[in-house]
């Protein structure tokens, strides 16, 4: 009995490893592995498997637990194409190229928004509130102070380890500074992003 536990979890774990890879790797919304004409179908392929997915299982007496992580998946590649396919209107609305630092931070902003407002809309419409993705009220305050503290060391470090890392040549503080605003924007915007697509997602 303990032996086949043992293997119906490890057949979860490679399946749902698989889902993972599926989304993260082969559609990711950075480098995808295959061109448009491939990569649109078989994208709009995965979206709508994993939601007929969990809407089977959620009428399945027996495996009725499973359906919200299939309905995660869906939302997670729903989000991702989204945003894959639908990014960059902001950085021409406003002229921006994003190979500068304003361009960078808009465009992390724009995916941000592309990815976060499809997970909170289809959270609801599954009937979890938003706690079930950890957004709720926290200690404003700690956070703050941890955040604060965590970004002086990153940043203290930041430029030695750019010249030691990337060979960016010429850097100073007097260089970087007025990038800091556009710096705060992106980690701030990468930070929500990642959070709910992760880890609000999928940890419970």
């Amino acid at each position: 009995m303990r032996q086949n536990a043992r293997s119906h979890h490890l057949g979860l774990f490679f399946l749902f490893l698989a889902f993972g890879l599926l989304i993260a790797l082969v559609f990711s919304h950075f480098r995808p592995l295959f061109p448009q004409y491939i990569d649109i179908p078989a994208r709009i392929a995965l979206v709508l498997a994993f939601l007929i997915s969990s809407l089977l299982l959620r009428r399945n007496r027996r495996f009725n637990k499973y359906w919200l992580v299939f309905f995660a998946f869906f939302i997670a590649s729903f989000a991702q194409a989204f945003d894959y396919y639908f990014n960059g209107w902001s950085l021409s609305l406003l002229g921006l190229d994003v190979k500068t630092p304003a361009g960078i931070a808009m465009d992390k902003l724009e995916s941000t928004f592309l990815i976060v407002v499809p997970i909170i809309l289809l959270t609801q419409l599954s009937g979890n509130n938003m706690a079930s993705i950890y957004l709720r009220k926290g200690n404003l305050k700690q956070g703050l102070i941890i955040g604060l503290a965590v970004f002086v060391v990153v940043a203290s470090v930041s430029i030695p380890w750019a010249k030691w890392q990337y060979q960016t040549g010429y850097l100073s503080l007097e260089r970087v500074t007025p990038w800091i605003p556009w710096i705060l924007l992106f980690v701030l915007a990468n930070g929500i992003n990642e959070e709910l697509l992760f880890r609000g997602l999928f940890l419970r």
